[in-house]
């Protein structure tokens, strides 16, 4: 299911409708004033302009934006125009075997990590640029 088929159905309470609109789908279900339901956009409006929002302004659809990606999201997703994923099997090269260097000086603690990744990056940079039709 999708992200937004799971905060539709989530969204759906039985029997719920917002007291301005009617809408009954809505990511989150507020109150106003006297305590009734109403959606999110409603509510939003009313704290903002404290005035009922305006049913011209009713969409048939829930608006969703496409946020930037987080760190933590961007090192599991991979390094944007690169086909090598930071995570799965790339990921497993980078981890040391033992906690022993494999050859004197090693690669000492993450900018060793950082040199591989790059050297790793260059490669695949120059098989890609050769591969040009």
């Amino acid at each position: 299911m999708s992200t937004l088929g799971s905060l539709q159905s989530a969204a759906r309470r039985a029997g719920t409708s917002c007291a301005n609109c009617k809408t009954t789908t809505t990511t989150l279900w507020r109150r106003n004033q006297g305590g009734e339901p109403v959606c999110n956009a409603c509510g939003l409006y009313y704290k903002l302009h404290n005035v009922n929002r305006p049913l011209t302004m009713k969409k048939e659809g829930i608006q969703t934006r496409n946020r930037k990606l987080s760190s933590k999201s961007k090192k599991k997703k991979g390094i944007p125009g690169s086909c090598l994923p930071l995570g799965g099997h790339l990921g497993d090269l980078m981890k040391p075997l033992d906690h022993k260097p494999s050859f004197p000086g090693g690669f000492p603690g993450s900018m060793g990590k950082l040199k591989m990744l790059l050297a790793i990056l260059r490669i695949n940079y120059r098989i890609s640029s050769t591969n040009n039709y």
